[in-house]
């Protein structure tokens, strides 16, 4: 079983791919911006992130920079 971190602002996606990975046996957590998902990732460990490049508060790239600084 994985931990992944979901970071999208779009509710249906974040529901849809937590199902599939949980359909699958993983553990899936969502966050709906750039500093939810940031204060998720540095409090708990993931295996995977999901992240939308297009976020309201960030670019998902400059979160990935930081993601791999964790």
């Amino acid at each position: 079983m994985a931990r992944a971190l979901i970071i999208d602002d779009e509710k249906m996606v974040c529901d849809s791919i937590a199902a599939v990975l949980k359909g699958m046996g993983h553990a899936p957590v969502c966050a709906c911006d750039r500093d939810q998902g940031l204060a998720k990732a540095r409090a708990e460990g993931f295996e995977v992130v999901f992240l939308d490049v297009r976020l309201p508060d960030g670019s998902g790239l400059e979160i990935l920079r930081e993601l791999q600084g964790l």
